[in-house]
């Protein structure tokens, strides 16, 4: 329902007018004038007000005394400014006598917000939820997230978590947990207009190994309760749903929020139980991207899957069309119990990525981020159930061509044109980048 890109839809129409009148543009750094590798003698960081120090530096995978590659400099700034805890992350070399040392300037950002909720699910305007809630963007100043919601309208809830990326030092653990109460609106047509109520708790616990390898486990228990009670497995009408799933994961991508290299392949598979032991579901699903910049130009491509297996309550089907959709088909639904997404993509800068500011003196405001980039684009994918054959006449495929912004706090708003198969056009518009 709401996830970390809600924070800046607080400044993103003052940032859009500014852009246009603010003529302080200040363009990111580069190490293109250093050798190709110096010896780094002490780390300095400044600008941090609220965030710990330690938080900053262990991003940097490298001590004073080492050598380190130009290239090893621009991948440890990036990883600070995949935290999102900063408008800007800039690196300084600087002489003190005979010591070379990394002065290491942030912007930060706010981290605690009211949330303000009004959204449109779906990419449907006539599916509108509205509430509120507060988010800790940095609780006790060491990157972790809190969040407490609550919102009425479509898919009314309420929701806590608490998630972090790290801690154990140089063991690299990461947790999450999770607490929900949501009424979803279950798109398929075994019944009509059905709604499950689903209260639940998931736990989420793994250990990174490295700067890119990922291993963990999920463990979660829901218990649905479908409007329809036929809809239910058990003839209580209140089914009792419990998973574990256990997942590996490479990322390196460089800017999480817009890619412009390297890759993400993350496998995860799964096993549930409903009601018990009595019914059982197996699961697989993989998510492969792939990012190649050739000069300006950026290469983006997607393989996806997802695939059950066992018994499959009707409000567990995935979908083409809601979360997911094929640009060329975006308003139109597909149901079934296994998926299958594949994309490509060219983007290129229009207007190159620079920042302003809109207060001198408060840091939130400063250093803020605005870039254009064009894009042409082509999807296909399709659904399938478990006793029916995946068959190239019914994928579904779309391109195009558009614009994707990048607004501050980490915000993606997309202008696109698609055609299907058909050579049918519809216009796009909506947040994130696409993959």
């Amino acid at each position: 329902m709401v996830n970390a890109k809600t924070k800046g839809r607080l400044i993103v129409l003052a940032t859009l007018v500014s852009s246009v009148f603010l003529p302080n543009k200040v363009f990111s750094q580069t190490f293109s004038d250093l050798p190709d590798s110096i010896r780094i003698d002490r780390v300095i960081v400044a600008g941090n007000v609220h965030t710990k120090t330690p938080i900053i530096t262990r991003e940097l995978e490298f001590q004073p005394g080492d050598m380190v590659s130009r290239g090893d400099l621009q991948l440890a700034r990036k990883r600070i400014e995949n935290l999102y805890l900063f408008n800007r992350v800039r690196f300084l070399l600087l002489k003190d006598n005979e010591e070379t040392v990394l002065k290491i300037i942030v912007t930060e950002r706010w981290y605690i917000f009211p949330i303000p909720i009004l959204s449109f699910s779906e990419h449907s305007f006539s599916k509108v939820s509205y509430g509120g809630g507060v988010a800790n963007y940095n609780f006790r100043g060491r990157a972790e997230k809190l969040f407490f919601l609550g919102w009425a309208g479509f898919n009314p809830g309420l929701k806590f978590s608490y998630r972090n990326d790290w801690f154990g030092g140089k063991k690299r653990y990461f947790a999450s947990v999770s607490l929900h109460s949501i009424r979803r609106k279950n798109h398929t047509e075994a019944f009509s207009d059905l709604t499950s109520l689903s209260k639940g708790l998931s736990v989420h616990l793994g250990r990174r190994f490295g700067i890119y390898r990922f291993v963990g486990l999920q463990a979660q228990i829901d218990q649905i309760i479908p409007s329809n009670s036929l809809a239910a497995a058990n003839a209580s009408g209140k089914d009792l749903w419990e998973q574990m799933d256990f997942f590996i994961k490479y990322d390196n991508r460089d800017l999480h929020e817009y890619p412009t290299g390297g890759q993400i392949a993350k496998i995860q598979i799964g096993y549930a139980w409903l009601n018990g032991s009595s019914h059982q579901t197996q699961s697989f699903a993989c998510d492969f991207r792939l990012y190649r910049s050739i000069k300006s130009l950026i290469f983006a491509g997607r393989a996806s899957g997802s695939f059950l297996h066992g018994t499959i309550p009707a409000y567990k089907h995935v979908f083409l069309g809601f979360g997911e959709r094929i640009r060329g088909h975006f308003t139109e639904v597909y149901e079934g119990e296994n998926r299958l997404i594949a994309s490509a993509a060219l983007r290129f800068p229009i207007i190159p990525k620079y920042y302003y500011s809109l207060s001198k003196n408060i840091s939130s405001l400063r250093d803020l981020e605005f870039a254009v980039y064009g894009t042409f684009f082509g999807d296909t994918g399709t659904v399938f159930n478990q006793k029916s054959e995946c068959r190239l006449k019914s994928l579904q495929s779309g391109f195009g061509m558009g614009f994707n912004i990048v607004l501050p706090y980490s915000n993606i708003m997309r202008f696109e044109y698609a055609w299907n198969e058909n050579l049918q056009g519809q216009f796009i518009f909506d947040g994130e980048v696409a993959f």
